[in-house]
């Protein structure tokens, strides 16, 4: 992929160099998640886009959602910053429509464990703070009004 078409889809470029990241700085939350996600499939609207966290070649990729997923979340990237950011919570942001998460109870609670490792790797991974200040400008820079998926 080309950089200006991952310029175009800045969620996808995100999510990967994060996925870059907890392997090369938390490997043993990526091996979680692997294993997480080798029995989970996940649909992340975001921004325009529609991606999927996925396992190739035993490392985590994002691909193009298949739509055959056992959980979907729909939000915006600054959402996900004002999250992040600590400005309300999950379920803040679910009642105020900004956040969308769908399946079945026990694909959400696999679910959460998979964001719960996620997480946890990346507050581990000492370059986490330079890819959150990289989503914090493609925010600012998308819609300035929006910082905070308010």
């Amino acid at each position: 992929m080309s950089s200006s078409s991952c310029d175009d889809r800045p969620a996808r470029r995100l999510l990967g160099a994060a996925f870059t990241l907890l392997h090369d700085e938390a490997p043993l939350h990526a091996h979680m998640l692997c294993e997480a996600l080798a029995r989970l499939s996940v649909r992340i609207d975001a921004g325009g886009e529609s991606l999927s966290p996925r396992l190739r070649d035993g490392r985590l990729a994002v691909v193009d959602a298949s739509g055959a997923e056992h959980v979907t979340i729909q939000t915006s990237l600054a959402t996900v910053l004002g999250l992040l950011d600590a400005h309300g919570t999950l379920l803040d942001a679910v009642a105020r429509g900004a956040l969308d998460v769908r399946g079945t109870a026990d694909a959400l609670d696999a679910a959460a464990d998979a964001f719960a490792t996620f997480l946890h790797g990346m507050v581990r991974a000492p370059s986490s703070a330079s890819l959150l200040a990289d989503l914090r400008r493609q925010v600012v820079s998308s819609d300035p009004e929006d910082q905070h998926g308010q």
